[in-house]
């Protein structure tokens, strides 16, 4: 069975390029790092550093160290959130969000959350709608607000708003000319910059245009300057990108099947504090100004 130690270990010789650094970070002994590497190796069938050399990583080893860096960083993340809520005796509130409402809807609503109770601590997570419903689920979070949400039996859902997909595109580009109609079809030369919400749309014709989708980049940030520098275009929701600050074209798709529904998740049947009762009722007041 593979450890969270051995992983550390892996991780610290990795960084460190050798056993010495590895130990003085870790405050263990240089036999019982290399012995935990064995075991790692041991259990993975495979070794993770080139024979002799403790600088240099197998391909197995540079795959190892991509995942499970930010892998370690999130636990001790999780495990600081918790010893702090512990060792505190002030509410704590955990949010987790979808970018665009992390972005347009959450700041005025944490404005007056906090001149309502100066004393409240809040944890906000911006993250997919997947990673949002999972976090519900293991209850690292209070609240969450997702797309996508299904009923379930251990989740509460409330509908939020809904607002229509389109093509968003660099602001010169001619894509569209004015009054034309939106047709999959036509964008069929452009490069298209695939996103998490892509497979959220069931459309024959978009299935099509995104199977030929050679990137996929997952922070709408990083998506919105690719598009920005010409890279692509990309399928998003009218409320980030019109709210994003960023000097792009949205076209809208009248069909009114192409639209995200944004939903406030929290877990069923638990109760919520006062505090994070009165966030929520400042989430569905902030939306309805978002949408005007």
């Amino acid at each position: 069975m593979i450890k969270l130690e051995m992983l550390r270990c892996f991780v610290a010789v990795a960084q460190g390029g050798n056993l010495s650094v590895a130990a003085d970070k870790l405050g263990r002994t240089q036999s019982a790092i290399s012995m935990a590497l064995k075991q790692l190796e041991a259990e993975l069938g495979a070794e993770l550093f080139e024979p002799g050399r403790k600088d240099r990583l197998t391909a197995l080893g540079k795959h190892t160290l991509g995942h499970v860096t930010k892998s370690i960083e999130h636990f001790d993340q999780s495990v600081q959130s918790i010893q702090s809520f512990a060792a505190s005796k002030t509410l704590h509130i955990r949010i987790a969000s979808v970018p665009s409402a992390a972005q347009v809807i959450l700041p005025s609503v944490l404005e007056k959350l906090m001149q309502l109770y100066p004393d409240v601590h809040v944890e906000l997570r911006d993250m997919d709608s997947a990673s949002v419903i999972r976090e519900l689920r293991l209850e690292t979070v209070d609240i969450g607000i997702a797309s996508n949400v299904v009923d379930s039996r251990d989740l509460d859902r409330k509908h939020l708003i809904s607002d229509a997909f389109g093509i968003v595109c660099h602001p010169d580009d001619n894509l569209i000319e004015p009054g034309e109609s939106l047709d999959w079809e036509k964008f069929g030369s452009r490069p298209f910059l695939a996103n998490g919400l892509c497979k959220s749309i069931d459309d024959e014709g978009f299935q099509k245009l995104l199977s030929k989708s050679k990137l996929m980049v997952l922070n709408t940030g990083s998506l919105m300057a690719m598009v920005r520098n010409r890279m692509g275009i990309t399928l998003l929701p009218k409320l980030l990108v019109g709210n994003s600050g960023w000097d792009l074209q949205f076209h809208e798709f009248q069909d009114t099947a192409l639209r995200r529904d944004l939903y406030v998740v929290r877990r069923a049947a638990k109760a919520l504090s006062q505090e994070a009762e009165v966030l929520m009722n400042l989430v569905f007041d902030a939306a309805k100004d978002a949408v005007g």
